[in-house]
């Protein structure tokens, strides 16, 4: 396994949500914007090893090891997890550049924008977290089976 596979933290935020499963509105809304946060950053670093390691793709700066995020959404989304990957980064930019719950986020990447709209509304909630947590699943599985094929 690679040393940036997001699996075991993964099944470890999935593990850790559960405490509130029977009492969802009890799960503090920092802790849901930090869990989106690291969902999002587990997978795209994960990525970018994969992205310069395996398909042998260098990125920006002195180890040609930085990658855009558009470089990662084009790639997710160009391999049929338009689904998966909008709830994500919806939640991720909700979380690291947006104040107030409810809220409305704007998409700037053009790309991105033509394909899941420029505008989304977006609340925090604890089906939203175990959603998160399953869509990022999916991407995983689609991340590790790209590994596993050199």
């Amino acid at each position: 396994m690679s040393r940036l596979n997001p699996e075991k933290i993964l099944a470890d935020l999935s593990y850790q949500i559960k405490r509130y499963s029977e009492n969802e509105e009890l799960m503090p809304e920092v802790e849901m914007r930090r869990l989106f946060s690291t969902i999002y950053f587990a997978l795209f670093n994960y990525w970018s090893e994969i992205y310069y390691h395996k398909l042998n793709h260098r990125g920006r700066g002195n180890h040609r090891d930085s990658f855009a995020h558009k470089e990662f959404s084009r790639y997710i989304l160009t391999n049929n997890l338009s689904m998966e990957y909008e709830i994500l980064f919806n939640y991720r930019v909700f979380s690291d550049h947006y104040l107030l719950s409810p809220g409305t986020i704007e998409i700037k990447d053009q790309y991105v924008r033509n394909l899941i709209g420029e505008m989304r509304d977006i609340k925090f909630s604890y089906k939203a977290v175990r959603d998160a947590l399953t869509y990022a699943d999916a991407i995983l599985n689609f991340l590790n089976s790209v590994e596993h094929s050199f």
